[in-house]
């Protein structure tokens, strides 16, 4: 019996992966399906074994194995790295000894199977039968959307739900956002099941939740990532509660269907019209009331929408455009495993770390609040990786201020370490010191190159960074493993900065237009 193996990490799978599969079951008789999880990746295994399965859910020459791993053990690279296959290919021996075959699309294929000693079938390494790659997907869903299988999609597409009482804008705003993202709209499966609200039966509801959880999941599977979802579960529930008094007992699989990652509230502040199927206004206003209760009751989180319907649809389109950035990975490519990995997204860095990888922008600036309160008691990685991620959420000017905090305190922890007891590679203060010079280098790129767009906004950053030096405490708070010097030369740190940042803020007035001219020639301006 031929066995062959194909691994990978399928974050996501698609259709590429699918056509690798197929053709690797037609090259062996038992195929094994090896999928690598390492320690930092969010995304479940189970979750992407059954993605596999549901392409090939009756292959028996077919199984689906994880391999879980440590970064720091086995590193992750996409590039054909001899030294890098050549760790891979021991592991691999070591779990699939009997196996002669080894099928990819990479070009490091030749390397892993020479040092495992067997051989190695190519697919389409130049990606002409399917142009795309997971990275790529990630990277922008929208683009490469048609690449997901369908029973992917669901966990990729981005929803956003619009609430509110009757006779609010729900369905009117919901078919002009679908309009003005030339997305999905899900329309209100109740407007076809019931003729009148006065005249809705309890079972009748029962039936308006099955079919709308069964319209969004269709809409997840169509040609776009993007949902806009008139009304929801919770509306329903809403309405059993107001008109019976009662529950409705439905199936989990309705619930997870309805989760959204936006939801908009149309308030009641706009005239009334009867349509000829809704309640009275008495009866719409009190609905409100119970729709507000039960959004509560099941922890809805919602951006209310209100005055003109005007102002309305510019203020949800605002919310809509902040998270549609998701479809479109922008980052910053700055990698230092374990502590920052752009793609995938891998954030170690203390307390934070978990919520830093939130892709909500009001949500991000509110964790900027909180980590401000702190500032402290957080490592300094952690401020340049909020930097990063406000920078990749398009919230530019607040990254460049975090940018700029960051730098400034780790300048004063390089100043304040004890060079003498500081130690070689492998100490924590040798390995910060270096990290932190990789932040300013690479993603000073970035940050360096947006703010200096525009020379009168970034002034008054520097100015406030200028002015929080004094309050930075010492370093031991956070780092006590490393050696520093004593508290007393502190002081003189913290006046040298202030003073290198005094020469730059004038050096900003003084040479605004030349920085603008220079950029403008070396091809830069308005670029990040």
């Amino acid at each position: 019996m031929k066995k062959a193996f194909v691994f990978g990490k399928f974050l996501p799978f698609h259709k590429g992966h699918e056509a690798l599969i197929r053709f690797a079951l037609s090259k062996a008789d038992f195929l094994t399906v090896l999928i690598c999880c390492s320690n930092y990746e969010e995304t479940p295994p189970e979750k992407r074994v059954q993605w596999i399965q549901d392409a090939f859910p009756m292959e028996p020459d077919l199984e689906i194995r994880v391999l879980h791993y440590l970064e720091e053990d086995l590193p992750n690279t996409s590039v054909a790295s001899e030294q890098v296959s050549f760790i891979w290919s021991k592991k691999f021996k070591e779990i699939l000894p009997d196996y002669e075959l080894v099928i990819t699309s990479e070009e490091y294929g030749d390397y892993v199977a020479g040092f495992m000693g067997i051989q190695h079938i190519a697919f389409d390494i130049p990606r002409n039968l399917y142009p795309v790659s997971a990275s790529a997907i990630r990277s922008d869903r929208t683009k490469y959307w048609e690449f997901l299988p369908d029973s992917v999609k669901p966990d990729f597409a981005l929803k956003v739900v619009i609430l509110g009482t009757e006779s609010t804008g729900k369905t009117t705003l919901a078919n002009q956002l679908a309009d003005y993202f030339q997305c999905t709209v899900v329309q209100e499966a109740g407007r076809d099941l019931i003729a009148h609200s006065d005249s809705v039966e309890f079972d009748q509801l029962e039936s308006v939740a099955i079919e709308h959880a069964r319209r969004i999941e269709e809409a997840t599977k169509g040609p776009h990532p993007l949902l806009i979802i008139d009304t929801d579960i919770h509306i329903t529930l809403s309405y059993a509660r107001f008109l019976f008094g009662s529950t409705l007992n439905l199936p989990d699989s309705v619930f997870h269907r309805n989760k959204a990652d936006l939801y908009l509230y149309c308030t009641r502040d706009v005239p009334f019209v009867q349509d000829g199927t809704r309640l009275g206004e008495e009866q719409r206003n009190k609905l409100d009331e119970s729709h507000r209760t039960v959004l509560q009751s099941y922890g809805i989180s919602f951006t209310e929408l209100t005055g003109s319907w005007e102002s309305r649809f510019k203020e949800a389109v605002g919310a809509v455009a902040d998270l549609s950035l998701q479809l479109k990975n922008s980052r910053i490519p700055f990698y230092a495993v374990p502590v920052y990995n752009y793609d995938p997204l891998t954030i170690q860095v203390g307390k934070f770390s978990g919520q830093l990888r939130e892709e909500h922008p009001a949500r991000l600036l509110a964790l900027a609040d909180r980590i401000k309160a702190e500032i402290d008691e957080v490592p300094i990685e952690a401020l340049y990786v909020l930097s990063i991620r406000l920078y990749d959420l398009g919230k530019k000017d607040q990254a460049v201020y975090w940018f700029y905090t960051a730098q400034n305190r780790a300048r004063i922890f390089m100043g304040m370490v004890d060079k003498e007891q500081m130690g070689g590679m492998g100490s924590e203060a040798f390995e910060l010191m270096h990290l932190f010079s990789a932040f300013n280098q690479i993603v000073g790129i970035y940050l360096n190159g947006y703010a200096f767009n525009d020379v009168d906004k970034l002034i008054p950053i520097v100015q406030k960074v200028r002015a929080e030096v004094q309050d930075i405490a010492t370093c031991n708070r956070v780092y006590k493993n490393v050696q520093f010097l004593p508290d007393a030369n502190l002081d003189s740190c913290k006046k040298s900065k202030e003073e290198e940042l005094d020469a730059s803020i004038i050096y900003l007035r003084e040479n605004k237009e030349e920085i603008k001219r220079k950029r403008i020639e070396a091809g830069i301006q308005d670029k990040y």
